[in-house]
């Protein structure tokens, strides 16, 4: 079960620290290359990357400040 919400500060192994802008996406939402694993990933946007917003696995997140 995701735990991850939107509005969450999350951390990124790779990305860095960043704020969950959709934690419950529907299948429509995500990416073609995301759509079998949809209930997997969340959005989020990276400051540290010029505002980047992506799609990721919700596995690779840890919560920092919970909204």
């Amino acid at each position: 079960m995701n735990t991850i919400k939107t509005g969450d500060i999350v951390g990124h192994w790779n990305w860095g620290e960043g704020h969950v802008l959709n934690a419950v996406p529907t299948q429509a939402e995500v990416p073609e290359e995301w759509q079998h694993d949809w209930q997997s990933v969340v959005l989020v946007q990276f400051p540290e990357w010029n505002n980047a917003c992506m799609w990721v696995l919700d596995v690779d997140l840890d919560v920092i400040t919970a909204a």
